[in-house]
């Protein structure tokens, strides 16, 4: 018994980790194509590649993926414990679970990639235009453009089964390990994943959270700024914005009264 709890808090760690060092390749990947092919970095060719706000970008970008990873990972070991009785079961829910977030993970950051090259800038509140305006001729200008929408669609695809592939070795590896544990062995483990997960989740080491774009001290080039937060936290903010927008009436911005009562 000591053995399998041990072993669904190593499943549940290697998540957490393998999901973290995904979404910093993406924010890497980002950088190397929007920043330095594209010169959103813009580098004077005199002047060295600012290594230390790169630096800054990756570490402080992980406290961004922590809200994120770590409610997933909450839901994976949920999945992972309700069907820890049904292995085939479990192994099919938890494949097309790696396989969905890569899946969202890929696509957000191709997205943000083409995006930035359109706007010269991540996800912002301009993404709205493809809720309110005519959302079947903005795919249609995409596909007739030279954004390559194909190729991306596979590539996000090709991808995404690709770290499902290498999540799926890992877990199997995992699964298929005898662990030698006990009691003591456990409690310990479990104290540290007790506080681990909160902290990651929270990005902050005494838990409270906050909103991070007032404790993360971000790096002083524009454009490794930009790309600091990640696709889908940007999503997210603009998300709320919608949210915000959505259902108001004019009079909110009006100062409270009725524009047309002046006339």
């Amino acid at each position: 018994m000591a053995n399998k709890i041990f072993k669904i808090y190593v499943q549940t760690f290697s998540f957490l980790v393998f999901f973290l060092i995904v979404f910093s390749l993406c924010r890497v990947g980002f950088i190397i194509h929007s920043g330095i092919i594209n010169k959103g970095l813009n580098i004077p060719e005199n002047n060295i590649f600012p290594f230390l706000d790169f630096l800054n970008t990756i570490l402080a970008g992980l406290r961004y993926d922590g809200r994120i990873i770590g409610s997933l990972t909450l839901i994976f070991l949920g999945l992972y414990i309700l069907f820890i009785m049904l292995k085939k079961t479990k192994f099919i829910l938890l494949s097309i679970y790696s396989f969905t977030i890569s899946f969202f993970i890929i696509t957000a950051t191709v997205v943000n990639d083409t995006y930035f090259f359109i706007y010269n800038d991540t996800f912002n509140i301009i993404l709205l235009g493809a809720v309110f305006d005519d959302q079947t001729a903005i795919f249609q200008t995409a596909f007739n453009s030279d954004y390559n929408v194909p190729l991306k669609l596979f590539l996000i695809v090709l991808i995404s089964i690709s770290l499902t592939f290498l999540y799926i070795k890992l877990y199997k590896k995992i699964e298929n390990k005898e662990f030698k544990s006990n009691i003591k062995i456990n409690i310990i483990t479990g104290l540290f994943l007790v506080y681990f997960i909160p902290f990651v989740t929270s990005s902050t080491i005494n838990l409270q959270g906050g909103d991070l774009n007032y404790i993360v001290t971000l790096p002083e080039n524009n454009f490794l700024k930009k790309a600091t937060p990640g696709a889908i936290h940007d999503l997210d903010r603009v998300n709320r914005a919608y949210n915000n927008i959505k259902g108001e009436s004019f009079e909110k911005y009006a100062g409270g009264g009725n524009p047309y009562r002046m006339f």
